[in-house]
């Protein structure tokens, strides 16, 4: 099965015990929890880093209380509804779950200060009044309860995703059999082993639009040269990820072959658009289009004549790279799907999406 990874959001003293519940029947159902307590020392700033698993998160669950949690220095809101309000501007779906009769918790579980009830009544309000989100008002007696609330929406907001064709990403495990995963045979598909297939030579022999995600980026710098000749009827479309990657970066200083612009750079994207920054025959292209996106995707793709629209054409062909969770990269799956293909116009939809989303970044 697909895992997800679930963002736990909440303030924390009060439900300690809730949280544990929620996790604990998350890693019951094969899903990926993630939170506070996960949380390791790190070199960012703390919300950078926070924002960055948020953005890797497929789903977002936050739990309201009685109590409106620690200020986030300088913006006179707590880090819960600081780390909510990203995750709806990155288009994360959100399940809340709402305490419907706070006044009846605990004293010790409750806000004291008259602007701390203040500041929770709004977001309160904020929550339970979008329409961007799913909203649990119940009073919740034990954290089991809670866990099983939760449980029983994830399935519900799978499932709906699933039925919209707006699945999200996930994770695969790399012991799984991916053709039964994804409900279609691969083993027609044509397999690549890792390091044979030459960009380049296929922006070359594409027709028209050619659109390249992630970490194949890298693959391009060999390329300059032919980007830098790219004829007019032709376009890349680029999405380059911006988060912090070390290996990635030091790559892209091997093949740039100066390990000095290390030092100024904090994210793929970075490493990526120096290319284009140095580069005079290319940094003006009007036919490349770059865009970013503030996650890390399972999948990495190169897709040839798919048209500006996705709609993709009988030429059309996307070269797949999955990534395994538990080891990533190093087991990744290469193959090339075609029309043909029953897995095609899935991963057609999901090249889609992941452009669509980027317009946000």
């Amino acid at each position: 099965m697909k895992r997800y990874q679930i963002f736990i959001s909440s303030t924390y003293d009060d439900l300690k015990e809730e949280r544990a519940a929620v996790i604990g029947s998350l890693l019951k159902s094969a899903h990926i929890p993630v939170g506070m307590e996960q949380f390791v020392a790190t070199n960012e700033e703390q919300f950078d880093f926070i924002k960055r698993v948020i953005s890797e998160t497929d789903y977002y669950i936050l739990i309201i209380g009685n109590r409106y949690g620690s200020i986030y220095d300088g913006e006179g809101i707590s880090y819960t509804e600081k780390e909510y309000d990203y995750a709806i501007s990155m288009g994360i779906p959100v399940l809340a779950f709402v305490h419907g009769n706070p006044d009846s918790l605990p004293v010790n579980k409750s806000e004291r200060t008259a602007i701390g009830r203040k500041r929770l009544a709004a977001f309160r309000k904020k929550v339970t009044g979008g329409s961007q989100r799913m909203v649990s008002l119940e009073d919740w007696k034990t954290s089991d309860a809670l866990a099983t609330l939760v449980t029983i929406a994830l399935q519900n907001a799978i499932k709906k995703a699933s039925d919209n064709k707006e699945e999200r990403l996930g994770w695969i495990r790399g012991s799984e059999n991916i053709s039964e995963l994804l409900g279609a045979d691969i083993s027609t598909v044509e397999r690549i082993p890792r390091g044979k297939f030459d960009i380049g030579q296929r922006i070359k022999d594409a027709k028209h639009d050619v659109f390249i995600s992630g970490s194949a980026l890298a693959s391009l710098i060999p390329a300059v040269d032919v980007i830098a000749d790219l004829p007019s009827n032709k376009t890349l479309m680029l999405l380059s990820m911006d988060y912090n990657d070390v290996g990635v970066i030091q790559h892209f200083c091997r093949i740039i072959g100066d390990s000095l612009v290390y030092e100024n750079m904090k994210s793929q994207d970075d490493a990526f658009q120096t290319l284009f920054r140095n580069d005079n025959r290319i940094k003006d292209k009007n036919n490349i289009t770059i865009r970013k996106i503030d996650r890390v995707t399972p999948i990495v793709y190169f897709g040839a004549d798919l048209g500006s629209d996705f709609k993709g054409t009988s030429s059309s062909y996307i070269k797949v790279q999955h990534y395994l969770h538990e080891k990533p990269g190093s087991d990744a799956i290469n193959y090339i799907v075609k029309p043909t293909d029953k897995l095609f116009e899935y991963y057609l939809e999901q090249i889609k999406v992941l452009w669509e989303k980027a317009k946000f970044y």
